[in-house]
């Protein structure tokens, strides 16, 4: 592998490993909302879900638009922007619908972010040691 290739390799990996996180802690996230703050247990569900949603909306957006996509820079701006969302989301976590709303675009950025991670691989030669790479991490 050459080493180029490696440092983008990793640098994907991590942006894939970071963007699954939200989806990993969800059940933790749901039960925290139910019983820390005034969020019923069926709004608690749907703040869980709102990221998910996003997530799969803007995976199958991409996957149409897959051969003009830059996935280095949406992966870096996705990124940034999901973690931006994802802190503002905890300062409105008592806001009824403006918490949805939050959680779906911070799903629609980390979907991004996701997404071009794990497309990024097969643009090199040696794709499957960047997969390799991103399960590794």
């Amino acid at each position: 592998m050459q080493v180029d290739h490696f440092k983008k390799f990793i640098s994907f990996s991590l942006v894939g490993s970071i963007t699954l996180f939200p989806f990993l802690v969800l059940p933790s996230m749901v039960g925290i909302l139910d019983d820390h703050t005034s969020l019923s247990t069926s709004m608690a569900g749907w703040v869980g879900a709102s990221g998910s949603f996003g997530a799969a909306i803007v995976g199958i957006i991409l996957a149409l638009r897959i051969h003009r996509l830059n996935f280095r820079n949406i992966a870096k701006i996705s990124l940034i922007l999901a973690i931006i969302i994802d802190l503002i989301s905890a300062y409105f976590v008592n806001h009824g619908l403006l918490i949805i709303f939050i959680r779906f675009f911070a799903g629609i950025f980390y979907g991004m972010a996701h997404v071009s991670a794990l497309s990024s691989f097969p643009r090199y030669s040696d794709y499957e040691k960047g997969y390799g790479l991103l399960y590794v991490t």
